[in-house]
């Protein structure tokens, strides 16, 4: 519940003696000047409000136990860990220059409204009803930095030089890796046993249609698991012709096995003589957006796609740690088509939603709303988009990544993919039809294949989600 009486009354800064009481009465007033400066983008009003050295001064000191709440003062008199949180915020106008150091800076917002939630503001009352607004006009300026990021950067000619290759020894039995695709699955080792079925069956699956098959256990550089394997994406990239980039949380359904999804994503050229660069499933209003399967293609252009990729593995609390950064540069690949070709390019109006809300939550209908339309714009309609870098396959046509919701699995597809944080494994497997012991034998998984292709017809796509049940917005 909330505590109507804070001890604010007792020491609150070591170095300077004052209480929480006194420093509120410095500073209170002070940082919510300083905090609409800073919404603004104005520059702190250090001359009207004097008393915001000192104050700063404080924030500096104190705001990291603040942050933690590893100090008995924020126990005692939590309205005056809002105070320093929100002052060092609000002191971070000349880090914002980077969408990293803005990000990071969005997370002194949601601490302190976790301070909120347990006492009565007394002295900070404007900033908290105005917290909101002042968290929205921050995710707003990290989209200005991104924007003024994305200003230098043009999309590669397509016969840029590219790195010498490693030289790699090809002998009797040897295939050259540059034409050779590869299956590429990350995964933490303390999840191994889980998606070992999963694992032995993408292996099975590369061994039909002669891929090369690579398991990422390394998270090498990546800051979480979920930017494991676009990590070992661009250090796998360039040493084969293409990598078909997969979750464990997957299969492809049996009937389905002589069907390559490397084939449907990328490797036949578009009617102007171009070869995609990137192949992803489509998606249109109001399908939630994945990139549970995504084909990257060894060349100037998927290199260039998977570069600005990891440049966003450093922002902070972006929606599902990935798939915000990615569905974003998709339209930052988009925007600079658009831009070679001497049309206005994408102003990363999309990016400020990809950050939490005031309390800390993803509102990932308004990103996928923003997403829906300016893929629109910038490369047309769902099911008809036109670039000469990404191909967006048809779901009605072949579904590569039909993701298993309410509908679960009445709509046919090629590949059910079983997103989510809660699934049932057991039940996934049983889906597929073969026992966990049967799975890691893949003469045994081509019998359970071909036999379920004589009993049923491979159908590769179908309807789409059209209207998602009330009050629903991303189904």
């Amino acid at each position: 519940g909330i505590d109507l009486v804070q001890a604010c009354h007792l020491l609150f800064d070591e170095d300077t003696g004052s209480t929480g009481h006194e420093f509120l009465t410095q500073c209170a007033e002070a940082t919510w000047a300083a905090a609409e400066a800073a919404g603004s983008g104005a520059s702190l009003p250090l001359q009207q409000r004097p008393e915001l050295f000192a104050c700063l001064d404080a924030a500096e000191r104190l705001h990291d136990d603040a942050m933690r709440g590893n100090h008995d003062r924020c126990d005692k008199c939590p309205e005056g860990c809002t105070v320093l949180l929100l002052l060092k915020t609000s002191a971070y106008m000349a880090q914002l220059e980077t969408v990293q150091s803005c990000s990071w800076s969005l997370m002194f917002f949601f601490r302190t409204n976790l301070y909120f939630k347990e006492f009565e503001p007394h002295w900070t009352l404007d900033l908290q009803e105005n917290l909101p607004a002042l968290v929205n006009a921050r995710k707003g300026q990290c989209a200005a930095a991104r924007r003024k990021e994305l200003e230098s950067k043009v999309l590669p000619e397509r016969s840029a030089p590219r790195p010498a290759k490693p030289r790699l020894l090809e002998g009797h039995g040897s295939q050259a890796l540059s034409k050779q695709a590869a299956i590429l699955v990350a995964a933490t080792s303390s999840m191994l046993e889980t998606y070992q079925p999963f694992l032995n069956l993408w292996r099975c699956y590369a061994l039909r249609h002669g891929l090369a098959f690579i398991l990422e256990t390394d998270p090498g550089e990546a800051p979480i698991a979920n930017w494991m394997r676009w990590f070992a994406a661009r250090r796998y990239v360039e040493h084969y012709a293409a990598l078909l980039v997969v979750d464990p949380d997957q299969f492809v359904v049996p009937e389905c096995w002589n069907t390559s999804i490397v084939e449907l994503a990328g490797t036949w050229a578009e009617p102007s003589g171009e070869w995609p660069d990137v192949g992803i499933r489509d998606f249109g209003h109001p399908q939630t957006l994945n990139n549970g399967v995504v084909l990257i293609r060894n060349s100037v252009h998927g290199v260039f796609f998977l570069d600005l990729l990891l440049e966003k593995a450093k922002w902070m609390q972006t929606i599902e740690r990935d798939q915000g950064p990615f569905d974003e540069t998709v339209l930052e690949v988009l925007g600079l088509e658009a831009k070679s070709r001497g049309e206005d390019a994408y102003d990363s109006e999309c990016a400020q939603y990809l950050f939490p809300n005031a309390g800390g939550n993803h509102e990932v209908a308004r990103y996928a709303l923003c997403w829906w339309r300016v893929s629109e714009e910038l490369a047309g309609p769902f099911g008809a988009r036109k670039s000469g870098i990404i191909r967006f396959v048809d779901p009605r046509i072949a579904d590569i990544n039909r993701v298993v919701g309410a509908r679960g699995l009445s709509d046919p597809a090629l590949l059910y993919h079983f997103a989510g944080r809660s699934k049932d494994w057991n039940f996934m497997l049983e889906t597929f039809g073969l026992e966990r012991g049967r799975t890691c034998d893949c003469q045994k998984v081509f019998m359970h294949v071909d036999e379920r292709a004589a009993q049923q017809t491979c159908v590769l796509g179908g309807p789409v989600v059209e209207q998602c049940e009330p009050p629903e917005v991303v189904c």
